[in-house]
């Protein structure tokens, strides 16, 4: 009986789970283009200084791309690479949405047999 209540558990919450999609950026998207897409206000964009929009036109078609929804399928975070060190982060705060440039951050390892 135990083990059917914690099967069940289980299944509800990954029914009210966020969840992570990755994409690839089309060809002869644009930024803006994107946000309309998405419902999003293009304000996001041209509130950015201008060497941060100029950063949003460098996205080179075929890069996966992450985008986080929530539990009625809202979008609440996509990361988008912009080159090897760069990403954009655009995030929903509060009503409204952030987008920042942060660095990529990975591990690299070695391993030899």
């Amino acid at each position: 009986m135990g083990i059917i209540a914690i099967i069940i558990l289980l299944f509800l919450m990954s029914v009210h789970a966020a969840s992570v999609e990755e994409l690839k950026w089309p060809k002869g998207e644009t930024f803006l283009t994107f946000l309309e897409k998405n419902g999003l206000p293009q304000s996001i964009y041209y509130s950015l200084d201008k060497e941060e929009q100029e950063l949003a036109t460098e996205i080179v078609a075929g890069v996966k791309y992450h985008v986080l929804r929530g539990e009625s399928k809202e979008l609440q975070q996509v990361l988008i690479p912009i080159s090897e060190e760069l990403q954009m982060h655009l995030r929903r705060h509060g009503e409204k949405f952030i987008m920042e440039i942060i660095p990529i951050v990975y591990q690299e390892e070695t391993h030899t047999v």
